[in-house]
């Protein structure tokens, strides 16, 4: 597979990118370059995620209205662990997790092309299996598709002439590919198509393992790093990649802000000497996520958010009655 430029590539066709990040910078960087060659205006560049691509021909197959949104298929997912649990007399806590975890494996075997062998003696196993059948009874009835299942989708549609076959493709960012998809970039090539990879610029750098004893010793590791780095260089930018973003995210603003700032860490208000590019959900905002669990109460309330409301400082007396409240929490 050769490599291009990227004024070379947008010149000859759609540029995919292994995510919206990586989408985002390169416009701006094509931007940049047209205004460095005095342009005053251009067209948009056909740079975008390879996800959203692949979605982006649902409508040429007549499939665009039949694919369930991410919270649909989700909600799908623990509408089917939650019924199988009450008719099989069962309690699960964390229906939500059990079905996003679920839902990660149904997208693993759609990636990957494979299935689960039903005969392992797992009694996991043989629960995702019969969660995933009536998942699929359920989808059939209702004419529903899941999102896991595009990238197939497409590919069929290519390999059966539905779909029209671009002239070139240039993919960004991957340093690895699932089955499915190099299958499709396959048929793709042996349509005509030509593939080829971007060719991505940066400073040559040696990367270095660092052992951890756990994530709050990693992210304090991070932070010492980031101190040391602006110490030699007080004007330097530097990114933290965090593939897991929402598990570290309090634990890394802690420890940057005591690293780069601890004597602000006296000052309630202030603001921190960071950015996170991902901003956290509102659910997850504290009067916000009281509401959420408010709505739950009539139905299966899970022990922890029972715990969650009665230590709430929203509720009605939550700051007289904290002791005796978090006194009742204990004892449950």
């Amino acid at each position: 597979m050769t490599t291009l430029d990227l004024a070379t590539a947008v010149g000859r066709g759609p540029v995919l990118t292994v995510n919206r990040r990586l989408s985002a910078w390169l416009v701006e960087e094509h931007d940049r370059h047209m205004v460095s060659m005095g342009a005053l205006v251009w067209e948009r560049p056909d740079i975008l995620p390879f996800g959203a691509w692949l979605a982006s021909h649902l409508g040429s197959l007549g499939l665009e209205t039949r694919v369930l949104s991410a919270g649909q298929h989700r909600l799908l997912w623990e509408r089917v662990i939650a019924e199988d649990c009450a008719g099989k007399h069962r309690g699960l806590i964390g229906v939500a997790s059990c079905a996003r975890l679920a839902q990660e494996a149904q997208k693993l075997l759609a990636d990957f092309r494979c299935d689960i062998d039903s005969d392992r003696d797992s009694e996991d196993v043989r629960a995702f299996l019969r969660w995933r059948a009536d998942w699929e009874r359920r989808a059939r009835g209702s004419d529903w598709l899941g999102p896991h299942q595009i990238p197939g989708l497409v590919l069929e549609g290519f390999r059966s002439g539905h779909l029209q076959v671009p002239e070139c493709l240039t993919l960004a960012g991957f340093d690895t590919v699932d089955p499915v998809i190099r299958e499709l970039l396959a048929v793709l090539e042996g349509h005509g198509c030509t593939v080829t990879r971007l060719e991505l610029a940066g400073p040559q750098s040696q990367p270095r393992v660092v052992a951890a004893d756990d994530p709050n010793d990693e992210a304090h590791r991070c932070a010492i790093w980031v101190r040391q780095c602006l110490e030699r260089d007080p004007d330097a930018r530097i990114g933290i990649v965090v593939p897991r973003l929402d598990e570290y995210r309090s634990m890394l603003a802690e420890h940057l802000a005591a690293e780069l700032d601890p004597a602000g860490c006296l000052d309630p208000v202030r603001s921190l000497p960071i950015n996170f590019s991902l901003g956290t959900s509102l659910a997850d905002e504290g009067v916000v996520h009281l509401a959420l669990a408010l709505l739950a109460v009539g139905q299966q309330v899970e022990l922890d958010r029972v715990g969650l409301l009665l230590r709430s400082p929203f509720l009605r007396g939550g700051q007289a009655e904290g002791g005796s409240r978090a006194v009742v929490d204990r004892n449950l």
